[in-house]
């Protein structure tokens, strides 16, 4: 484990300077997140000539790439903007894989704890935004409510039915899953509401690569499309010319999450298993 010092203290380090990248910039830049990723591959395939064990480059080459690949499916639901992906597989370079199952298994204790602690701190920061803007919210929430009116009453009339059948079989399980049918149908009628403190007017100076636009765009000639790749260097310019102000998504800026997610794993492996290895050992 003591190998795994050197790629921990740098994937923590480079998390420090992500978050704050995310959290004054809403974006975390390229050379951040591609020098990650080459400062950890470039340690493993040092470190793998001289002890003559290619594995532990292949391991963290492999594990970036798997990272990544789960990185690409939260960019296209809209989840995570590309900064967060290129991190995510900068992360994979660095988790401490000895062996192919460690590969797969590691891979999945951190994902679980980012989502874990990614659910959390989403419904704070989310809390947070509702409060912030509670007139826009609580106007948004109330007209959903009566858009979804006649949706609701199905789902709960289906939620309590389904609840009373299943009473007999599950006992108070069956009540649990009435109140889940419930919870989650008000859930989404939130994350709507949600939606709309999220979209911000900004002036063209202070427009990023990746904003997402709220809808297509139209400059002249040249139509801006809504996608999930967000705005180009290109669009911005577009717009910039045409000093032209434009609403976006702001979004949850996610790295605080990975942070909290990376001293989580950090102390796991390096304080709590490596205290249990030396119970262990006579």
């Amino acid at each position: 484990m003591e190998r795994y010092y050197f790629l921990f203290v740098l994937v923590i380090l480079y998390g420090l300077f992500a978050l704050i990248q995310d959290l004054r910039k809403r974006e975390v830049a390229n050379w951040l997140n591609f020098s990650l990723i080459a400062f950890a591959l470039v340690y493993r395939a040092f470190y793998a000539i001289v002890n003559k064990d290619m594995g532990f480059f292949l391991y963290g080459l492999f594990g970036a790439l798997i990272l990544f690949a789960v990185g690409l499916i939260f960019y296209y639901s809209n989840a995570f903007g590309g900064g967060d992906v290129k991190l995510l597989a900068g992360i994979g370079a660095v988790l401490p894989y000895e062996n192919l199952l460690d590969l797969g298994l590691v891979s999945i204790e951190f994902l679980v704890i980012l989502l874990f602690v990614g659910a959390i701190y989403t419904i704070i920061y989310s809390i947070f935004l509702a409060v912030k803007n509670r007139k826009i919210f609580v106007k948004e929430f109330n007209q959903l409510k009566v858009k979804y009116k006649k949706k609701l009453m199905i789902v709960w009339g289906i939620s309590v039915i389904f609840g009373i059948l299943a009473y007999y079989p599950l006992g108070f399980l069956g009540l649990w899953l009435t109140v889940f049918g419930i919870f989650i149908s008000l859930l989404y009628v939130y994350l709507k509401a949600l939606d709309k403190c999220m979209i911000i007017k900004l002036k063209p100076g202070m427009l990023t690569e990746g904003d997402w636009i709220t809808e297509d765009i139209k400059i002249g000639r040249y139509v801006i499309k809504k996608t999930v790749h967000g705005l180009t260097e290109k669009d911005i310019e577009i717009i910039r010319k045409a000093g032209k102000d434009i609403y976006v998504k702001s979004g949850i800026p996610f790295v605080p999450a990975v942070f909290i997610a990376l001293l989580i794993m950090g102390y796991v492996y390096l304080v709590l298993k490596l205290n249990l290895l030396f119970l262990l050992v006579p």
